[in-house]
């Protein structure tokens, strides 16, 4: 049951929301509306915020202090701006007349060319909101943007969702048809559009955290990431056999990119998709090449997964429900 001061609460919210030309409610505002109810405690308000959100009346997020301060009343605002920056722009023309005046051509290239954009365009796409920090805050927290630290001369952001095909790059790798592989198979359920881009987002925060490092080549299905220096993986998209595929070369971290990736998947199941992902994780016998699920390759001991030095890596993969996201995972 909901009690009769939070009843009022929303009727408050719903009421300011008429009457206001924005498509948001600062939190200072909402707290205003929350003590007219009689709601005084915060974490009264913040329950009753939680259960509006929860209930799809308004969207509150507080993974940052600065999403935390924006109560949105008018979701299709967010559709609408977010969609300025994730487009099509061969479809969806810019005013590059204004781009130009801006001295923003090269960060307009740079941002659908290869993915990565500056705060100055985003500055410049989001002018009219009020709100950069915020929609930077929300992409990160959606896993729909990431920072793109390995470029020291300037800052960039990295938006997966803009990345082009690059054959190039996928056929250039040595390490695509040789190395040890993982293969995360959805084929029983399906590979939705978007875990891809997400996966990327975090496989490059969780690269970034190392120093010396080499910059990931990254296009739309393939990536070419250093998880350590000196330790390159890469990744592919498969959407015609539904798999997302990891092949490293050094067998020292094998077991490593196991849990890292399984929790990478893990985080993006639970955070952005509901929980309705369903996948199967295999693992590549080197000696013959055949697929076979974590627990057969366990007992087998299959190497390099099952290395008795890495008996306490690879024990925290064996089952999906139990992973403990990693530290860094938790704090994106």
């Amino acid at each position: 049951k909901v009690s009769i001061r939070w009843m009022a609460f929303l009727d408050n919210i719903l009421a300011f929301d008429k009457t206001s030309t924005s498509s948001y409610i600062k939190l200072s505002d909402i707290t205003a509306l929350a003590n007219r109810a009689g709601i005084d405690s915060v974490g009264e308000r913040d329950m009753a915020l939680s259960l509006f959100h929860e209930r799809g009346v308004i969207i509150h997020l507080n993974s940052t202090c600065i999403l935390k301060d924006i109560i949105v009343t008018k979701p299709q605002w967010l559709v609408d701006e977010m969609s300025k920056l994730i487009r099509d722009d061969t479809l969806h023309k810019f005013d590059l007349t204004e781009i130009k005046r801006r001295e923003l051509v090269d960060d307009f290239h740079q941002t659908y060319e290869v993915g990565l954009t500056t705060r100055d365009f985003l500055e410049f796409i989001w002018e009219g909101t009020g709100q950069v920090d915020f929609f930077i805050d929300l992409m990160r927290s959606t896993m729909l943007l990431s920072n793109w630290p390995f470029n020291k001369a300037n800052v960039y952001f990295l938006v997966p969702s803009l990345l082009h095909e690059d054959q190039n790059k996928m056929q250039q790798s040595e390490l695509r048809n040789s190395g040890f592989r993982i293969v995360f198979d959805f084929s029983k359920s399906f590979l939705p559009n978007g875990v891809f881009q997400r996966l990327l987002c975090l496989a490059v925060s969780y690269s970034a955290q190392f120093p010396n490092v080499k910059e990931p080549e990254l296009s739309r299905t393939f990536a070419l990431i250093e998880f350590e220096p000196g330790f390159p993986v890469n990744v592919f998209e498969n959407k015609k056999t539904q798999t997302i595929s990891v092949v490293l070369k050094r067998e020292e971290i094998a077991a490593k990119i196991v849990k890292i990736f399984s929790s990478i998947l893990e985080k993006i199941n639970y955070d952005s998709m509901g929980t309705g992902l369903s996948w199967r994780t295999l693992l590549q016998d080197p000696s013959n090449g055949e697929l076979l699920s974590v627990s057969k390759a366990q007992e087998k001991r299959v190497y390099p997964w099952f290395m008795e030095e890495s008996e306490a890596d690879t024990s925290s993969f064996l089952h999906s429900e139990n992973i403990v996201v990693d530290s860094f995972l938790q704090a994106l």
